[in-house]
């Protein structure tokens, strides 16, 4: 399984400090993860400065290679001038996780920009990490819960079409049981049930170190809806939620539902992932909103970019 490992709240599926091949139904990919669990350069590279890429598995790149993922072509690109690109982007997850791994990429790296991605499976993906992460018993414990438990309908049979490989179906599913305990570290109170509230608390870490954000909300992929999977993650719709969250605390959002193309060959398999040549197509759309974007941040005298810029 290359270098997942479950069990570690703070790595959060990746061994720190393993290179490996991974098989792959687009074939062997090489996946290198950094001693912070990020599929990242080491922490000491990062001078002056890098801008952090927040997301699930399209951030991630999964399954295809660095250079092809979002960050590592924006990098080369020379988007954001001198800042290097951090992949803070994991599979299978919503706003809840996403936050930890941000927090703990601002811990530790100078980060001058977050560039934070989302569709309509993050709705679905935050959704059943809260449901099962507020699993009780009768006494108001928190209860073990089954693989069945974490197998919403459709996941099963989407997993199936996806790969024959059962031991990737399993540690997929074991995934959402882990995304449940992770889950529960960032849930209290009223805040259970509230879809912002993991990310209006990365926003108030971000505004606390003057750190500038910037949205981009993506298609699911073509046909997606003609498979049972759909179920789960949700609608095109859906990413509308993340978005009036992500509007609430001022973040402007570049939106490439309608600008990235529908052909299949841009995505692997059945799946609303990208294919490294779909991910081409999508940075080649996306940088130049960047660039303005950034460079209306810079021109701001009050923006955090602007004070960061001056420091």
């Amino acid at each position: 399984m290359g270098c997942l490992q479950l069990g570690n709240p703070e790595h959060h599926y990746f061994q720190p400090n393993c290179n490996t091949q991974v098989e792959t139904p687009l074939g062997p990919v090489s996946y290198s993860i950094n001693e912070d669990g990020f599929r990242a350069s080491p922490r000491d590279t990062y001078q002056p400065g890098a801008f952090a890429l927040v997301g699930d598995s399209k951030v991630e790149g999964w399954w295809v290679e660095k250079a092809d993922t979002i960050g590592a072509q924006l990098e080369a690109g020379n988007t954001f001038g001198k800042l290097r690109e951090l992949n803070v982007g994991i599979r299978f997850s919503g706003p809840s996780i996403q936050r930890l791994r941000l927090e703990r990429a601002l811990e530790h790296y100078p980060v001058k920009l977050i560039l934070w991605f989302f569709n309509g499976t993050d709705t679905a993906d935050e959704r059943l990490a809260h449901s099962l992460a507020l699993k009780r018993d009768k006494n108001g414990a928190p209860i073990s819960l089954s693989v069945e438990d974490a197998t919403p309908p459709g996941w099963l049979d989407f997993l199936q079409k996806l790969t024959r490989n059962k031991s990737l179906i399993l540690r997929s599913i074991q995934m959402r049981l882990y995304d449940r305990e992770v889950t529960r570290r960032v849930l209290s109170g009223d805040n259970a049930h509230d879809l912002c509230a993991s990310f209006h608390s990365a926003m108030e870490v971000a505004r606390d170190r003057k750190i500038p954000v910037l949205a981009v909300q993506l298609p699911l992929g073509p046909n997606i809806e003609k498979f049972p999977y759909m179920n789960v993650v949700g609608t095109e719709d859906s990413s509308g939620e993340i978005a009036a969250c992500v509007k609430k605390e001022g973040v402007s959002i570049i939106d490439l539902r309608s600008k990235l193309s529908t052909n299949p060959e841009l995505y692997w398999s059945m799946h609303r992932n990208m294919t490294a040549a779909g991910l081409r197509h999508l940075v080649e759309k996306l940088t130049p909103e960047l660039k303005e974007a950034w460079a209306k941040l810079n021109q701001s005298p009050g923006s955090a970019s602007g004070e960061l810029r001056k420091k």
